[in-house]
């Protein structure tokens, strides 16, 4: 694919099969729409970082995937089992696991393709494609989530994902996340609040909205207040004081 982009001869077709459309392309698996295609999605991430550090002189691909606790929501039961082999696939190829290497085999009952060594689903339209592309992966994966079943089963996975927990945070270390979102956040839309008003919006109005236990409401209400800031550029921010619903 890199080679056809540097030939000029890339494709609409080559670039939707990449995105996971259902195109005929000789140079990319098709991502079928009622079976797993775990182990081709994990080697197409693996690759395209092992091409961002060996092509572009960076360290690889970090890949957030936000709200992963929404994989609870189903409609089949094999829904689930597939989005947690997809979650450990994943999890194990950016860890570089030596378990990876293994031969597939074929259920007797349905026929489904499984890792010997790990137990992983694999695409029973490719088999021959492994959950990564090179070692190193240069691929390291952050999945943000809720208490949910999900993070159940990340507990049971603790050699492949480490557990990262956003609890017992205290006021010093909150009022340094309030300055660096506010600082991000003014170089992107422009937009300074004064040290003063900064100072009052941690201590009179963040702070005192949100206990140390609700970290996410703590950023959100950050976030609400900066865009307050910036689409009433009249109104002193104080106003937030007397009528605030974050």
């Amino acid at each position: 694919m890199v080679e056809k982009v540097f030939r000029n001869q890339d494709t609409e077709s080559d670039w939707a099969g990449l995105l996971g459309e259902r195109v005929p392309n000789a140079d990319v698996p098709t991502w079928m729409d009622f079976t797993t295609v775990a182990n081709v999605a994990c080697n197409l991430m693996s690759a395209v970082s092992c091409f961002l550090g060996e092509m572009l002189a960076v360290e690889g691909l970090v890949l957030l995937v936000d709200e992963v606790e929404t994989a609870e929501v189903r409609r089949y039961s094999y829904h689930w089992e597939r989005t947690l082999n997809f979650l450990r696939g994943l999890s194990m190829t950016a860890n570089d696991a030596a378990e990876l290497d293994e031969a597939v085999v074929r259920e007797r009952d349905g026929g489904v393709r499984r890792g010997e060594r790990t137990g992983l689903v694999y695409s029973g339209h490719y088999p021959g494609v492994k959950y990564y592309f090179r070692r190193p992966t240069r691929l390291k994966v952050l999945l943000a989530l809720t208490e949910c079943r999900v993070s159940g089963k990340l507990k049971e996975w603790k050699a492949e994902q480490t557990l990262v927990r956003l609890e017992g945070i205290d006021s010093q270390a909150l009022a340094d996340l309030f300055w660096r979102v506010a600082t991000a956040y003014g170089e992107l839309y422009r937009v300074e609040l004064p040290e003063r008003v900064r100072e009052w919006a941690l201590q009179c109005l963040l702070l005192k909205a949100y206990s140390v236990s609700s970290v996410r409401g703590f950023v959100k209400a950050c976030i609400e207040l900066l865009d307050f800031v910036r689409h009433n550029p009249t109104e002193p921010p104080e106003v937030l004081d007397a009528y605030r619903k974050f």
